[in-house]
């Protein structure tokens, strides 16, 4: 029996001890980006309350256009990628009417 051998899993992990493997194994290079997306923010603007950024991005020499909605409680990825400027940004505010209004048979009483 080896020294440890008598100590919990989470404890001969967290000291070393025995042949369990470690929690936190060193990053890898493939566990790298090669080429990290950055936001290139073209547009913004407020709609009912939301703060809206359109993202455009490349695929394949494609231009894509995604929109984040901001709010007071957080934030959210509104459209995540269309080919139109004008798609996303309809989409967008279309994301932000749903967002807002009641649930369906909120109105209806019984």
């Amino acid at each position: 029996m080896g020294v440890g051998d008598s100590l919990p899993l989470f404890l001969r992990v967290k000291h070393g001890l025995g042949k369990s493997r470690p929690l936190n194994p060193p990053l890898q290079p493939s566990m790298l980006f090669a080429n990290p997306d950055y936001p290139h923010v073209v547009l913004s603007f407020t709609y009912r309350g939301f703060y809206l950024e359109l993202d455009q991005s490349t695929e394949d020499g494609l231009p894509l256009y995604a929109v984040w909605a901001t709010h007071a409680t957080g934030c959210a990825v509104a459209v995540p990628g269309v080919v139109s400027r004008t798609e996303a940004i309809y989409k967008a505010k279309r994301w932000v009417d749903r967002r807002l209004s009641p649930p369906p048979g909120a109105d209806s009483r019984p």
